[in-house]
């Protein structure tokens, strides 16, 4: 069936990464100012907008930079909660979740949200002073000494099918994507993601393919390309036209 509303979240790999950046946009052939980004480009050359202009439909896409997968699978949650009056004007509504690193940690730290991927204090959001030092501290001593990627597959794997069948309850299709996470992949079913070209793993697919801005242009940015957009849509357009 035809999809009349998309839903896509994740982190900046589906967010559309690197893709708002000007000097990473010259090298593409835009002739654009130093001083800001271009968020709307970025939005017109991601995947989800290209699969959405592929099936004339509306979508939504939630992803942000640095997300986890804790709150990769509570902002899809606020997000049906918030629209189901909305989400019920459609008749064919899909929702694709992309997981991202396992590391990843998302915190409600002193009134602000804040998604988390590093201890490295040169790195966001250490970089805005000394009021996240506290932050940093506890990262750390968390990567370090508490941090089980196995444990982390099996909760991502629990929240994955409790998702899925959330969004089946409101109607809404469900479809996984897996960036990078071995662990998580040896306790899913086959049945249970995408795969991309033969690959368990978007990043592996990206780059046994050379679909990153690093492999196209001069810049060392390991996000997708606009090439590596076209193609990523191309698998999803597929998986959808084919269930």
């Amino acid at each position: 069936m035809k999809p009349d509303f998309l839903i896509f979240n994740g982190c900046s790999f589906t967010e559309g990464g690197g893709l708002s950046n000007p000097h990473i946009l010259n090298l593409y052939g835009y002739d654009l100012s130093l001083d800001k980004e271009y968020h709307n480009i970025k939005k017109e050359l991601a995947f989800s907008k290209l699969v959405a202009k592929h099936f004339n439909c509306d979508y939504v896409n939630l992803a942000v930079s640095a997300n986890s997968n804790k709150n990769i699978f509570q902002k899809v949650f606020e997000y049906v909660e918030d629209n189901l009056d909305k989400l019920e004007n459609y008749n064919n509504v899909y929702c694709f979740i992309q997981t991202t690193m396992s590391s990843r940690m998302s915190v409600h730290y002193k009134n602000e949200e804040l998604n988390i991927n590093t201890f490295e204090k040169n790195n966001n959001p250490y970089t805005k002073g000394e009021h996240y030092d506290d932050l940093q501290k506890w990262y750390e001593l968390y990567i370090v000494h508490f941090y089980d990627e196995k444990y982390e597959a099996k909760h991502t794997k629990s929240n994955m099918y409790l998702m899925r069948e959330y969004l089946k309850s409101k109607n809404i299709k469900p479809y996984y994507i897996v960036f990078s996470d071995v662990e998580l992949l040896k306790i899913l079913k086959e049945t249970d993601y995408i795969k991309f070209g033969g690959e368990s793993e978007l990043m592996q697919f990206a780059y046994k393919n050379k679909l990153r801005i690093s492999d196209e242009v001069d810049n060392k940015d390991g996000h997708f390309s606009p090439n590596g957009h076209i193609e990523i849509s191309k698998i999803l357009i597929k998986k959808i036209e084919n269930d």
